[in-house]
């Protein structure tokens, strides 16, 4: 760890965090006959596949989930990559998972495809809120909402060793 971190989240925090997003999630998807959680790569894809497991075992509801990959550093000017069908959304409860939201620019982006066909409910899910919105996007669910300072740095690690640190 270096000297100048503080860890906001370890492993054992963003299960339960990862617990109470699934059950919210399930909660907002009430009414509609299925469930697609979209992961942004290349940590929020991991955080959607675990929510997905979260829900499928809490409440016994079916979920699918795929991958969105998006340009994070340009999502404007760089083509959206999706490994999900979207004639399986149709009708669906779809929720775009991100691990941190910050000013909604690549959330906001990632959007885009679910705008043009008919879904039940279209939802918003990220592990960490920042707070420095510079559009419109919020977050339907956050595991954490965190103000910091612009010079500051959320690093979120799901894979070995789960975290999320500040820097």
């Amino acid at each position: 760890m270096q000297a100048n971190q503080t860890v906001l989240l370890g492993a054992e925090e963003i299960r339960w965090k990862i617990r109470r997003m699934a059950w919210e999630i399930a909660e907002a998807g009430q009414g509609c006959s299925k469930m697609v959680l979209v992961g942004i790569a290349p940590r929020g894809n991991v955080l959607a596949e675990r929510l997905a497991q979260e829900i499928a075992r809490t409440t016994g509801l079916e979920v699918e989930w795929g991958v969105l990959h998006i340009d994070k550093d340009d999502p404007i000017g760089s083509p959206l990559r999706l490994e999900i069908n979207l004639e399986s959304c149709r009708g669906a409860t779809v929720v775009v998972v991100d691990d941190v939201l910050n000013t909604g620019r690549t959330l906001l982006h990632a959007l885009k495809p679910f705008l043009d066909i008919p879904l039940c409910k279209l939802r918003t899910a990220v592990l960490v809120d920042r707070d420095h919105k510079t559009f419109p996007v919020r977050a339907d669910v956050a595991g954490m909402v965190l103000s910091t300072s612009l010079r500051e740095h959320v690093r979120v690690e799901l894979g070995d060793r789960d975290s999320v640190v500040l820097l």
